[in-house]
């Protein structure tokens, strides 16, 4: 298991002071569950920000971001589609539209808006091509 967080019940944002508390209770549950925590990962004195999976999760502010090197990636994959549709008149092969289309659902996370761009990409991807 990797990257995850955890924050017992109650007023959030959780403090600073409820920390060890908080990792004793998921230290707890793991060992209940038959898991044993790396004894040298894991945020154990608190924090406001992390960044788990490419997201920067901000609980202060309650925000979910794209980190920047998943924003790059998804620039570099949306401009490989783009390259693909200029060089061979507008047409995109499949793996490079499967790429962006990929590239775009991982980010609706922080960017709710990429579903609605990846819509018409996952109906072009299932609607057969001419000639099929």
């Amino acid at each position: 298991m990797d990257d995850h967080g955890v924050a017992l019940p109650g007023a959030r944002p959780t403090s600073k002071a409820n920390a060890p508390k908080e990792f004793g209770f998921v230290t707890l549950l793991h060992q209940r569950l038959g898991l044993v925590l790396h004894p040298l990962k894991g945020e154990r004195d608190g924090t406001q920000q992390l960044t788990p999976l490419g997201f920067t999760v901000e609980t202060a502010g309650n925000q979910v971001r794209p980190s920047n090197a998943r924003l790059a990636r998804l620039h570099g994959t949306t401009a490989c589609g783009l390259e693909s549709a200029s060089s061979n008149r507008r047409w995109v092969r499949r793996k490079p539209l499967e790429s962006v289309a990929g590239s775009s659902v991982s980010a609706t996370l922080a960017i709710p808006e990429a579903r609605w761009f990846t819509r018409d990409i996952l109906d072009d991807l299932v609607r057969p091509a001419e000639g099929e």
